[in-house]
């Protein structure tokens, strides 16, 4: 195990027991190699880089991987390898050519016997611009490997039985220790989308994949009595679904979320594993680095006071943002962010944010926004949408602005839908930024009409930032166009994206009293899945 420095040791031992260890993760590890990327801190500090598979093979410039190669092993940072992709093949066989050269994956259509082997074999090949950056595999993170086995591609008709896929995993682990021996495994769940023992899955169903405790058993039974080396358990579940945030049709407030993390830790440390936690936050990450930088911290002091104690942080990001890696001291880059993380763990819990807090914010003067309601039945269609045909979407029920309120009133209109009317709310506040967050469930209903999602109209002279997010919780079809003073800034039309459903938005528009912005969006997606969110931030600059 790598030393971390003695006064990070000492300082963290006091307030929190054991001091964890920390790894980072994003698509685009390799650009921290880059010539001038300043992360010296993080360096110091970080017990392991972990990479993505697919980001080696396909995407990573061999010169960036090279560098970063350099520096971990300089460091003695140890190198995690994300993978174990049961539900995807390849279309090439050589990785051996220079990045980027694009994503070749595509689903399997059936999940064969020796599929556990086959997949360790086609993902060594993928390494193949690691070993020439003079790099090898220290840990394997099994990313969803029962969910993917059981479950491929969101299909669980196409699944195998547990038992089989037990096997294939065992298989799969097997081939990667022929070639590197002294290899260690950490298996991922993605444990909002399971249940465990009592606990519900955070999904429509409650069921979720189904109960994981079942599925872990018999792993962690499996690799003892075959001596692999299983030394980790990691849980992703972002902030945002540890405090029940997300909104699903039944209470999802009324669990409590980071007690049944808490109990998976005690699961994994009973076993004699490692538990690893994942720090960040879906709604930040879709919305802005500083969104992202904000919640992580808030979520790292919240699972903190609960009482968690990992093994190790693992601070990573799926979403759009942060973009920037480095350098540390840059507000909300990347590695600015693991930088807090470290310093706030060995001080007081909180600091790191209590310090972004107290940051200058801008300024929003007198504004009003009205949520309109659909018409008849529902519809946000604007007339300049051509070829939407029978689109269907989810629209809101509600406006839900927990944060600071620019002075003056933000009105909210009452709303009509499906016969029901839901009251308006009204606030006043001295703040200094506008949020507005439309993240109700509602059924699925034919679209008609030409009613905006949100319409903000301006009570200031000067240029507003118009950022936020248009995500679904699954796979889909997509539209947002967004019309500041009748012209649209933003349009994004047919959007489909299978990895992270969704896409952010930022830009600057000149305003005067009464020029209004506002938000047209539709999305066709799986009645089965919790939500479709748009979120907006509109602040002075």
């Amino acid at each position: 195990m790598r030393l971390l420095p003695v006064l990070l040791l000492i300082s963290c031992a006091a307030t929190a027991g054991e001091m964890p260890r920390f790894s980072m993760g994003h698509d685009h590890m390799a650009r921290l190699g880059a010539a001038g990327c300043d992360w010296s801190f993080v360096q110091d500090n970080l017990a392991v880089c972990q990479l993505q598979i697919n980001a080696v093979a396909y995407l990573s410039p061999q010169e960036e991987l090279r560098g970063l190669v350099k520096i971990l092993r300089r460091k003695n940072i140890a190198i995690a390898v994300e993978c174990a992709y049961f539900d995807r093949r390849s279309t090439m066989e050589d990785f051996s050519g220079p990045n980027p050269k694009g994503i070749h994956d595509v689903p399997r259509k059936v999940l064969e016997p020796g599929v556990g082997r086959e997949t360790a074999r086609l993902e060594i090949a993928k390494l193949a611009p690691l070993f020439a950056a003079g790099g090898t595999p220290d840990r394997i993170v099994m990313d969803g490997p029962f969910r993917r086995l059981m479950e491929p591609n969101g299909d669980r008709a196409a699944g195998i039985p547990l038992t089989d896929a037990v096997k294939e995993i065992i298989a799969y682990m097997r081939t990667w220790l022929e070639t590197y021996p002294e290899i260690k495994f950490t298996c991922i769940t993605n444990f909002p989308n399971w249940a465990w023992k009592d606990y519900p899955a955070y999904r429509a169903d409650k069921k979720g994949h189904g109960d994981w405790y079942p599925c872990i058993r018999p792993l962690v039974a499996a690799t003892k009595a075959a001596q692999l080396p299983l030394t980790a358990i990691r849980a992703d579940n972002p902030y945002e679904y540890a405090q029940g945030m997300i909104p699903v049709p039944w209470n999802a407030k009324g669990v409590d979320w980071m007690a049944r993390l808490r109990d998976l830790e005690r699961y994994a440390e009973g076993e004699g594993l490692d538990f690893e936690m994942t720090l960040n936050s879906s709604y930040g990450g879709m919305a802005s680095a500083q969104g992202f930088y904000r919640d992580t911290l808030k979520f790292l002091g919240a699972y903190r006071e609960s009482g968690g104690t990992p093994s190790l942080y693992m601070i990573h990001t799926w979403y759009p943002f942060p973009k920037k890696l480095c350098p540390e001291d840059e507000p909300y880059t990347m590695t600015n962010l693991v930088k807090a993380v470290m310093e706030d763990c060995r001080g007081e819990v909180g600091a790191a944010l209590a310090r972004e807090l107290a940051r200058p914010r801008p300024k929003v003067a007198h504004s009003v926004l009205d949520m309109a309601p659909p018409t008849g039945e529902g519809g946000n269609r604007h007339p300049d949408f051509p070829g939407t045909g029978t689109w269907s979407y989810w629209t809101a029920t509600g406006v839900d602005s927990p944060v600071e309120l620019g002075p003056g009133k933000v009105r909210y209109r009452p709303m009509a839908w499906n016969g029901k009317t839901v009251p308006g709310r009204g606030y006043e506040g001295k703040g200094t930024r506008i949020t507005l967050d439309h993240v109700e469930r509602t059924e699925m209903v034919p679209q008609r009409g030409g009613t905006p999602v949100l319409r903000w109209t301006s009570g200031i002279t000067g240029t507003v930032r118009v950022s936020g997010t248009w995500w679904m919780s699954a796979p889909g079809n997509m539209n947002l166009v967004i019309f500041a003073k009748g012209k649209p800034i933003v349009e994004r039309r047919n959007y489909t994206e299978t990895r992270n459903p969704g896409f952010a938005f930022d830009e600057a528009v000149e305003v005067e009293p009464g020029d209004t912005i506002e938000f047209w969006a539709d999305a066709n997606t799986d009645p089965r899945h919790d939500a479709a969110r748009l979120r907006a931030t509109i602040a002075e600059w």
